[in-house]
């Protein structure tokens, strides 16, 4: 199954409107009624799968989005916007040279695919490991950036 990702817009309370984002995506997309509060999550809120269906869920802004696909997945996305400098040396590891917005999304994908929170720490893992390793997929827009990891 190839990845699927839907990203809605949404006017205030992005976080309180994920229950019903959640429940619409899987009820229309894909024919299965899920309370997202039952879904069962690994010791680091890692959501398990829905009727084999795998998926990670971000937001940021007035933006929410799920990653949808049929193997372990991490996904994340974040409005696009000016990092502040004094995150660089905890984004970007030892000679890395990227965007630190495109950085610390794709990071967090990374970590979200794992299932192991932000304990590896994002300078711990350089951008190219991960492009190396994992199938990278760019969902960005011109007002967020997204990526998708999963196995190659």
């Amino acid at each position: 199954m190839k990845t699927q990702v839907y990203v809605y817009k949404v006017d205030g309370g992005v976080q309180k409107k994920t229950r019903e984002l959640f429940a619409r995506v899987f009820r229309e997309k894909y024919g299965v009624d899920v309370d997202y509060d039952k879904v069962l999550r690994n010791a680091y809120g890692k959501p398990q799968t829905v009727e084999g269906y795998y998926f990670n869920v971000s937001h940021s802004g007035n933006y929410w989005g799920i990653a949808i696909a049929d193997t372990e997945i991490g996904f994340d996305l974040q409005c696009r916007r000016e990092m502040p400098a004094r995150l660089k040396r905890k984004i970007l590891a030892d000679g890395e040279n990227e965007d630190l917005l495109v950085a610390w999304v794709l990071k967090e994908a990374y970590l979200k695919y794992l299932g192991i929170g932000l304990e590896l720490g994002m300078g711990n893992i350089s951008c190219a490991e991960i492009r190396q390793k994992y199938l990278v997929e760019n969902w960005s827009t011109e007002d967020y950036v997204a990526y998708v990891v999963r196995e190659k």
